[in-house]
């Protein structure tokens, strides 16, 4: 770690306590943004089918605090998105037939300014 003074080092250790509980709220966006995703599917019709494709989110897998070289807090959060394609005859055959089509690992950076993390 950078040689921090007492005020640094004070913004350090309330990042490293506050990271927790951001991650949480980090997790709770996400699975709100994955159901309004589920509630606004675009349904298409594809040689008797109907369709829909939604992204979706696992768990923050990964919630750490790391300095930067200028004793900046920076949080690193990891979890993956998930591409899901839903078909079925009907649409709530489709609703029921979900099938994850992609896994992307995430990882976002966020700041801590003014007693708080940032998004």
């Amino acid at each position: 770690m950078a040689r921090l003074s007492t005020a640094e080092r004070k913004k350090w250790e309330t990042a490293v306590t506050a990271l927790p509980d951001f991650c949480h709220e980090w997790e709770r966006l996400l699975h709100n943004r994955e159901m309004d995703n589920l509630a606004h599917l675009t349904w298409k019709s594809r040689d008797g089918y109907q369709t829909a494709s939604y992204t979706g989110y696992s768990k923050v897998q990964a919630c750490e605090a790391k300095e930067s070289a200028q004793g900046i807090p920076i949080g690193k959060v990891v979890y993956d998105e998930k591409n899901y394609y839903l078909s079925g005859k009907t649409v709530e055959e489709a609703k029921g037939n979900s099938k994850i089509v992609g896994t992307t690992s995430t990882l976002e950076i966020f700041s801590f300014e003014k007693d708080r993390w940032f998004y």
